[in-house]
């Protein structure tokens, strides 16, 4: 009886197994490991990931797309769909506003902060990495931070780039990272976004993504 019962178990596992495989030779499943820290807080790097391709992209939710820009490194991104076909986009002081409504109050965002010197030490202390922080002159320093990781202990203030060559170029305006459009998304393309927002290389720089360009949504975890 206990013979019988160990190959009932094994055999559901072979066909568990079976299914897993043939599910990601087929691409309905993907898993990967994210390489950057783009998405960070949400999505961190190094965190393992699963997508699927058999549903939908949705707004506002993470999915990857094989980036085919030439001017930087092919590959699949995986970022936060937040424009659509005749969307809106607009970057106003670093909050991002879609069809003129902001969408940014209900995420968890990283954002560059001007930091001083023992607020610095302070984030090393607790195992931020040294170079995730940038020095700007003798007593400051920029980083990226959430919310819930600032500290009124010590002295810290929003930072907003004021000049991106890149963006200019690509777009032919002058904006920023921070103060980006108003721009419409076209038809039969999309605008993605990382949560890293001074960190992340996405459609700011990229340009529109084709909708054909989706190889998967994100499932696991769900962000």
């Amino acid at each position: 009886m206990k013979n019988k019962f160990v190959k009932i178990i094994i055999g559901i596992l072979a066909f568990i197994t079976s299914v897993f495989g043939l599910m990601t030779i087929l691409g309905v499943i993907k898993f990967a490991v994210v390489p950057t820290s783009g998405n960070d807080p949400n999505i961190r790097k190094g965190s393992f990931i699963v997508l699927t391709n058999i549903l939908p992209s949705q707004k506002f939710k993470f999915s990857a797309y094989n980036q085919t820009n030439k001017s930087y490194p092919a590959g699949t991104y995986l970022q936060r769909l937040v424009g659509v076909e005749y969307d809106i986009i607009e970057i106003k002081k670093g909050d991002l506003y879609v069809n003129d409504s902001l969408a940014d109050k209900s995420l968890k965002l990283n954002h560059s902060y001007k930091i001083d010197r023992a607020f610095t030490n302070e984030l090393i202390s607790r195992g931020k990495d040294e170079k995730e922080i940038y020095q700007i002159d003798e007593n400051y320093f920029i980083t990226q931070l959430s919310e819930d990781e600032l500290n009124d202990s010590f002295f810290y203030e929003r930072y907003f780039v004021k000049e991106d060559s890149a963006i200019s170029k690509k777009y032919n305006k002058n904006w920023t990272a921070d103060n980006f459009g108003p721009l419409k998304v076209p038809k039969g393309k999309l605008f993605f976004i990382g949560d890293n927002r001074n960190a992340s290389l996405d459609s700011r720089y990229l340009g529109f993504i084709d909708k054909n360009e989706i190889v998967g949504k994100l499932v696991f975890p769900n962000r």
